[in-house]
């Protein structure tokens, strides 16, 4: 019996062929096994200062495909109401790492009524400020001292309009323990809001 040169040839070819779509698929399985294809993430919605205690607003849940060691990373469970341990740009994919591990039970929110021109005009959620209490007729300014920061460093959770006159109403994340101290002094004398630059903290 005699075999064909070109017979030989062209199942040789349709072998290696074969062997090529094999192996291309078996690398295809194995990348797809290494990888978390169309997993549910959170990302920042907008820039995100530390301490922040997050609501709807300040994230986006999307689908992504990443390696599964990125995967464990990420955070995949609802962010809402837990607070920032690190400054989050916006777009940011969000890890169990940036939060601090206990609720944020102990910050509280207080409402803070500023005149007109006594708070940044551009002022919004997000932003890290100062509040400063000033003396008024019916406080001792002998012994206050003057003009005093009454909080440091606080994040602001919201801000609208209080009135017509143009005040302000401003929300402020503080720790509970500083409360009592904060409402006494903005009741006592006139409040200033002063807006810290480039702030890496918030809350206190």
């Amino acid at each position: 019996m005699r075999f064909s040169r070109r017979g030989f040839g062209s199942s040789a070819a349709m072998w290696l062929g074969c062997l090529a779509a094999t192996g291309a698929l078996v690398l295809a399985l194995v990348a797809h096994q290494s990888s978390a294809p169309g997993i549910r993430v959170w990302t920042a919605a907008r820039d995100l200062p530390v301490g922040l205690v997050l609501t709807k607003a300040d994230v986006e849940a999307v689908s992504i495909s990443v390696p599964q060691r990125t995967a464990q990373l990420l955070l995949r469970t609802s962010p809402i109401r837990q607070r920032l341990t690190r400054v989050a740009p916006a777009g940011a994919l969000l890890t169990g790492a940036d939060f601090a591990r206990a609720p944020a039970t102990a910050l509280r929110l207080v409402t803070l009524t500023v005149e007109s021109g006594r708070a940044p005009a551009a002022l919004s959620r997000g932003a890290i400020v100062d509040v400063w209490a000033t003396p008024t007729a019916t406080w001792d300014a002998a012994s206050s001292g003057g003009s005093r920061r009454v909080a440091s460093a606080v994040v602001v959770a919201a801000v609208s309009r209080a009135d017509p006159t143009g005040a302000l109403a401003i929300k402020i994340q503080i720790d509970s323990a500083r409360v009592s101290s904060l409402i006494a002094a903005t009741h006592a004398g006139g409040i200033d809001i002063v807006e810290v630059p480039d702030a890496a903290a918030g809350g206190s």
